[in-house]
């Protein structure tokens, strides 16, 4: 019996539109959509699985931020994803001190001790 062209190629594009959010970062903003001034459009963590005493380092990239600053707070989890409530890491990016330059791209690295790894990720 001869096997369609079709059928391993409808199982690799099915394959491809579900690899993307295997993978995903959860983060939102505050208010649950992007802002006027500037978007993240991407969250790394960096190493991808955290263990022990790794000290992960997440990087946020985006773009436009013409105004104001970023201030990024880094909330502890229970392993089955519901808020613990505490806050481990806070950091704030302004755009007036260099740090971002108005209308340019940019990519913000934060590092999380290695203590509180286990509870981020």
């Amino acid at each position: 019996m001869a096997i369609s062209p079709f059928k391993p190629m409808l199982l690799l594009l099915a394959s491809l539109f579900f690899l993307p959010p295997s993978h995903a970062v959860h983060f939102q903003y505050c208010r649950g959509s992007g802002y006027d001034y500037g978007n993240i459009t991407r969250v790394d963590i960096s190493p991808n699985r955290v263990e022990g005493s790794d000290e992960p380092t997440i990087t946020f990239s985006g773009s436009n931020i013409y105004r104001g600053r970023i201030v990024v707070y880094i909330f502890s989890t229970t392993p089955w994803g519901t808020d613990a409530g505490r806050i481990l890491v806070t950091k704030e990016f302004d755009a007036y001190d260099g740090v971002i330059e108005h209308g340019k791209n940019f990519e913000l690295s934060i590092s999380v001790p290695s203590s509180e790894a286990n509870l981020v990720i």
